[in-house]
Order: structure tokens, then sequence, then C-alpha cells
């Protein structure tokens, strides 16, 4: 038989209590076990600062990643409890120069301060934190700075100044870079190992944007006489002493922000530069650079015309830009950038190909919000776009007028790619889909394009010489290259190929002359005729002719074989190298 227990009225209440206790225990234990999605691949990462009621201003205001297509819309996720509790960052709603975001391909990490939102002038506070994101869309990393100021041991980085971007090397690694008040100056560009900070250079201690490209650590400063993008050091440095110097010169007044830079020709070295300046007026906007193997020379400085979408070099009403990322793929660069109104500025698109060059408005951050810095959403390794490759070419060589007779071949793949692959052979070559070249050829100024976003199956292309290739163009040698957005492109190395001339013969056309005349030859003669005929519907314009045995008034008559001769082929379109 169960028992019956009578509690008394106060120990009925404790229960409860503690029940309820309990059960908002368990309610707020599952909260903190929700976290972002994954990124996807291929994704545009954008910090945006506000809190979508009051306008920004110099206190600490809440800051979130928005994750978007690179075709824009809606946000595919916004991350925002991944900066409060133990993973608290703020920012300053007015330092427009803040949170500046990078990535390295598998991590992306956010500058900010460890202060809770409403905090006073919290740009300048020695609470300098970064939130290091991995590709599940969770903090990886979280690392404080040193609190002790300039003369602290270790001293702040950023001393009472602006904390600007971070890129991330690792998880708990990353360079970083700002500015900084009092003595001794802590800005510029730092790295931190995991443990130890190490300012890297005091030859410029005002820095904005930092990044890598081709090995090289480059900074971006509208600073005295470093106005432009500089290198710091020499590849990716991390101790003390190391030089920072000016590599492009964008010019007084200039406010240079976000940069890219790409390998066009993949040769190894970067050769165009791209770089976001802030100013409104002429000069500010997307600005190209181009490097010729010694000198970089400024290509255009564009505007946004909000108005029509298009890029103008002067005018009013225009915008200029902040954050910047893109990408290089079939001899276009596609760009991402933020701009610069004070308040719901945009995240938009800009790709380098068309006269007058338009730009697409992807997403605007919303009324008392700012869109910051925008970046690549980080992969896993091994888990983003990916191209491969399988089998090697041999050599197509031929003879002029003739296209290869035997193309060579190799196959081309991809996985979790958010466009297709576009292939690109080198100069002189051109490449198929088919093996006779019926449909679908490609060369060096119009690629091709195979499959689209997602996985591209095992797609074999044919490469050869065509019939134009000439002679004073051999040996042909070169990469084929495959790329794709977001994915590291690959090479496919041709095998030196030759085009031998083509062996023409011309003939004079026979003369018949009356009994006591004189034949006279001389330059300029079209009584000829060619076997076989010249390639690619080429002609020779006049050959000088030569007369023998018959020419003279005394000769008897007859028939003289071989006495009409033509020689020095000229004018016409042909190249006489293409034929022998």
């Amino acid at each position: 038989m169960k028992s019956i227990i009578l509690l008394p009225p106060l120990v009925l209440r404790s229960l409860a209590k503690l029940s309820a206790l309990l059960l908002a225990g368990s309610a707020l234990f599952a909260g903190g076990l929700v976290h972002a999605a994954p990124f996807t691949p291929g994704n545009l990462v954008v910090e945006r600062i506000g809190d979508g009621t009051t306008a920004p201003s110099s206190v600490a205001f809440s800051v979130a990643l928005l994750e978007y297509s690179a075709s824009g819309g809606s946000p595919v996720q916004s991350l925002t409890t991944e900066f409060t509790g133990s993973n608290l960052l703020t920012d300053s709603g007015s330092a427009t120069s803040n949170g500046q975001l990078a990535s390295n391909g598998a991590y992306l990490a956010v500058p900010g301060i460890n202060s809770a939102v409403g905090t006073v002038g919290v740009a300048a506070l020695n609470a300098k934190v970064t939130n290091i994101f991995d590709s599940t869309g969770s903090v990886a990393g979280r690392v404080l700075f040193p609190t002790g100021g300039p003369s602290g041991t270790p001293p702040s980085p950023f001393s009472g100044n602006n904390f600007r971007c971070v890129l991330p090397t690792g998880a708990t690694t990353f360079y970083a870079s700002g500015t900084a008040s009092g003595s001794p100056n802590t800005g510029g560009a730092w790295y931190y190992d995991g443990a130890n900070f190490t300012q890297l250079s005091t030859t410029v201690t005002n820095l904005r944007n930092i990044g890598i490209f081709g090995g090289q650590l480059y900074v971006s400063s509208a600073s005295g006489a470093f106005l432009g993008i500089s290198t710091v050091g020499t590849n990716l440095p991390t101790t003390s002493g190391n030089t920072t110097t000016l590599l492009i010169s964008t010019g007084t007044g200039s406010s240079p922000y976000g940069f890219v830079f790409f390998d066009t020709d993949a040769s190894g070295t970067v050769d165009r530069c791209y770089i976001a300046d802030d100013r409104t007026a002429t000069g500010g906007g997307i600005q190209r650079w181009d490097f010729n193997g010694t000198t970089w020379t400024s290509r255009y400085s564009l505007l946004l015309n909000t108005t029509s979408n298009t890029l103008v070099s002067s005018g009013t009403g225009l915008v200029g830009l902040r954050g910047l990322t893109g990408t290089f793929s079939g001899g276009t660069a596609t760009l991402f950038a933020t701009t610069t109104e004070s308040g719901n500025n945009k995240l938009v698109s800009i790709v380098d190909s068309a006269t007058p060059m338009t730009f697409t408005t992807l997403a605007s951050a919303g009324a008392n919000y700012n869109f910051r810095g925008v970046a690549f959403a980080p992969q896993a390794p091994g888990g983003g776009p990916t191209i491969t490759s399988s089998g090697a070419l041999t050599s197509v060589g031929t003879t002029y007028g003739s296209a290869s007779a035997a193309p060579a071949s190799f196959s081309v793949s991809g996985t979790n790619l958010t466009a297709g692959i576009t292939i690109t052979p080198p100069a002189g070559y051109e490449i198929s889909t088919t093996s006779n070249f019926s449909a679908n050829i490609g060369t060096n100024a119009s690629p091709i394009t195979v499959g689209a976003a997602g996985t591209v199956g095992a797609t074999t292309i044919y490469v050869r010489l065509p019939a134009t290739a000439t002679v004073s163009g051999s040996p042909y040698l070169g990469n084929i290259v495959l790329s794709s957005a977001s994915a590291t492109s690959v090479d496919v190395a041709t095998v030196s190929s030759a085009v031998s001339p083509r062996a023409v013969t011309v003939t004079a056309n026979s003369v018949t002359k009356a009994l006591g005349a004189t034949l006279t030859g001389g330059a300029g003669s079209t009584a000829f005729s060619t076997s076989p005929t010249l390639a690619n519907g080429e002609s020779i314009g006049s050959v000088t002719i030569t007369y023998g045995s018959g020419a003279s008034a005394g000769d008897a008559p007859g028939t003289y074989t071989g006495s009409v001769t033509p020689s020095l082929a000229t004018g016409g379109t042909f190249a006489e190298s293409n034929y022998q």
C-alpha cells in the first residue's frame, strides 16, 4: 500500500519555486545551444552595425554579420548572438573606418570592442577584441587584446584609438591594423601568434585595411606620405622592425580603404589592383591600377551614381566605397563593395567589363543601420569550390593553313561551385568540347564555360592550333587557365607546338607572242597561279616575271618550255614567312 506524504504549504511553495527555476534554467541553456548555420561557399559576409532604431553615434552599438548570395537578395542568415554574452563584441557607431572584415578562406575575423552596448567613447577604449569565425558560422577563436595602454606590459595595440581590420591566419592567429594615440605609438600593423602580440613596423602607424595577396602582406593608409597601398616587410612578417614601403601611390587627398590584387595572366605575380576610396569627389569610388612589370599605373577612378546605377568620374550626388573584395575569372573581375552613405548604405557588385561600367545593388543596410566591411564567407578546407583537371597534353604542331590533325585533350571537373568553369587557352591555341571542333570553340580572347553552379562532371576539353596559327608566332606555349568564382584557379600546361611553312608553287601563265616581237619582263605582273591555293583566303598581289629563250625578236617560232619565270611575290594579304 502506497503512502501519502503531506508537506507543509511552505515546502510546497519552495518546490514550486525550484521547479520554476529549473524550467527557466532549461530555457536559457537551450537558447545557448542555438548557433548560426554553416556558411555557404562563395557567399558574401558583410558587417552591419546599429540597432535599427537610433542613428549610429560614437557610443557602442551592436554588431551583426549578414550572409548574402553573391547575386544579392534577402540575407541567407544574420549572426547576432555570436557577438553577445561570452563573445561580446561591439563597436562605435560613428567610427566608419572600423569593422573592416577579412578572410583567409578558412576563417573570417571581426574587429571590435569588448564593451557593452551604449558605452560612451568606445572606439578609444583599450578593450579591443576579435571574434574569428570558421565555416560552421561559429566563433572558432576569440582574442582579447592587452588593456594596459601604450606603456603596459604588454602594450595595448591601437591604444586609445581605432582598431580597424583583422586578417586571420588561423583560429587564434592573425594580422591586425589600425591607429593609436599616446606614446609610444602602438598603431600600424600587428601580428598575433596565438600567445603574443608583435608590432611589425613603425614606419607608418595609422593604417586602415590589411590583406595578403601572392604571399605578401599589404596595407592601405591615408597618412602623411603613405597615401595608397604599401607592403609590410617581405612576404609574411612575424617579427618587429620591418619597413613599410609605399607600392601604389593614390595621390594627394586620396582616401583608400579596401583593396584586392589579382594575377590576371597566371604568371605568379599580381598585376592588377582595385582600391576602394571613400571620397565622393573626383578620384573616389573604385580605382583600378595595372602593373606592367615595372610600374603601377592608374587605369581609372569611378564614383557610383545611385540614380543611374552607373560609374562616373565626376558629378553630384555620388558616393564612394570602403569595404571591398572580389574575384577574377575568365578575364573579368567581379567586385563586391560597401558604399559610403551615412545611413542605410549599400552592398554592391561591379563587373569590370562593360562600357559604361554599371553596378548592381545587392542589399541595403536598412534605416539606422550601416554596412562596414565585406568578405567572402569562410569555407572548410577542401569543402569549398574546387576545380580538378586530369590528363597531360601533347604537342599539337601543324602546318600553316591546317588545324592540328590530332588535337590533345584533358578532363576538367568541379565540386561545390558557385558558377561554371571558365576555360581560357593561351594566345594562339583554341579549345572545344567537341573533338572535331564543330561547336563551343574558345580562344584566349573568347574563353568557353562548361557547367554551372554545383557539380560539373568530368568534361573532355580538346586543344589544338587553329589553321590561322602563324609560323612567326611559333613555338606556341603557355597555361590553359581553369577558373570559377571563389575557386582556386588551375593551370593546365601545354606542350611547345610549332607551325611549319606551307609549301606553295607559283606558276607564271604561258605567253604567246608574234614573230619578231620582244617580251620584256618586270615587276607587277598578275599573270600567275598558285598550287595549292594560299591558306585562309590569302592572296599574292603580284610577281616579277623574267623571260628566257623565245622572248627576243629574232627567236625562231616554237614552244619554249620553262622560259617564263615568276619571282619576288609581293602585295596581297599573305605573309611570306608562312610559305615556302
